[in-house]
């Protein structure tokens, strides 16, 4: 990562000692002091040091601390005066981009889903540089087929609701790719898309990630209960070919202990119960849950609790 220059950097008056961007380990102090210099820009900074460019898990955060900084309507009303030529050519929260994201659904009677976005200006304020955006939703059955297709605008300060339950056409299960196609220059403000999963007495949420963040290979922690897993994986394949998927138990010093096969078709998708691949193993040991695939495939831990369910995506792939 490359550091704000320190010599033009003002005082760190926090001490630096929180870190906001974990992605790219930048701290309260390293913001304070580069938006410390007049000169500088919340633009700056991101081409700088990255912040809010990978998870993007930050930007509450960062929106919160660059408004004790500095006047950022007035940075952004320049970045967008001057991107009427090359607005699509910019990163993170410069100016507006295309995007592509996904994840899994339920709509099987019991479970259902909702897509959340919203298009709020910089720090949730003023919305005057904040593009506007095209939007299609794809929806694809666990066997691959698309069996329904939406689209829509997304203006400033507008907001996405879409039941899934209101498509027709809609499968029990499967994925969906939302694509975000910009119309205007200006900045990308605080758009972040959010799927939501209703059952029973409770509702759960998770941000949407880049298409792009398929993988080969990624590990999360699970902790066998008397009564199992009770967890899911979600494995999405976005490729037009088959992928073998190996689903493999772990003990913490890499050991492996159990291991199961599977084979999505192309374009498909599976919501596969732990329980169902794996024997019981001693309840509260940890275990690693490592899913390989010959393809890239997109990946969702999901835990079944007694009052709901909660869900998040495995590591990102850079």
């Amino acid at each position: 990562m490359t550091r704000p220059n320190a010599e033009t950097a003002a005082p760190d008056t926090n001490g630096g000692s929180r870190v906001i961007c974990y992605c790219f380990d930048v701290t309260d102090g390293d913001i304070r002091r580069y938006m410390g210099d007049s000169q500088h820009t919340v633009e700056g900074l991101i081409d700088a040091t990255g912040l809010g460019t990978k998870c993007t898990a930050c930007l509450l955060d960062v929106d919160l601390l660059l408004d004790q900084c500095h006047d950022t309507h007035m940075t952004a009303a320049r970045v967008v005066a001057g991107a009427e030529t090359d607005w699509r050519e910019g990163r993170g929260l410069r100016v507006a981009k295309d995007d592509r994201e996904s994840a899994f659904f339920i709509e099987d009677g019991t479970i259902s889903t909702t897509l959340l976005c919203v298009n709020h200006g910089v720090l949730f304020e003023d919305s005057s540089n904040v593009a506007t955006y095209a939007y299609t939703v794809r929806l694809f059955d666990e066997d691959g087929h698309e069996a329904a297709r939406v689209r829509g605008h997304l203006a400033a300060d507008g907001r996405l609701e879409l039941p899934f339950a209101s498509i027709a056409g809609c499968p029990a299960r499967g994925w969906f790719l939302l694509a975000l196609r910009a119309l205007t220059p200006g900045l990308e403000g605080s758009i972040r898309p959010q799927l939501m999963l209703t059952g029973r007495g409770f509702a759960t949420t998770v941000h949407t990630q880049p298409h792009q963040t398929a993988c080969t290979a990624k590990s999360v922690l699970v902790v066998p209960r008397d009564d199992g897993f009770n967890a899911s994986v979600s494995v999405i394949n976005p490729a037009r070919k088959a992928a073998t998927i190996a689903l493999s138990l772990r003990a913490l010093d890499g050991e492996e202990r159990q291991s199961h096969t599977l084979t999505i078709p192309p374009l498909g998708s599976r919501l596969v119960g732990l329980d169902d691949c794996f024997t019981p193993a001693p309840a509260g040991a940890p275990l690693m849950l490592r899913v390989a695939s010959d393809i890239p495939v997109r990946k969702h831990i999901v835990n079944h609790l007694a009052d709901g369910w909660s869900i998040d995506h495995f590591p990102n792939s850079k």
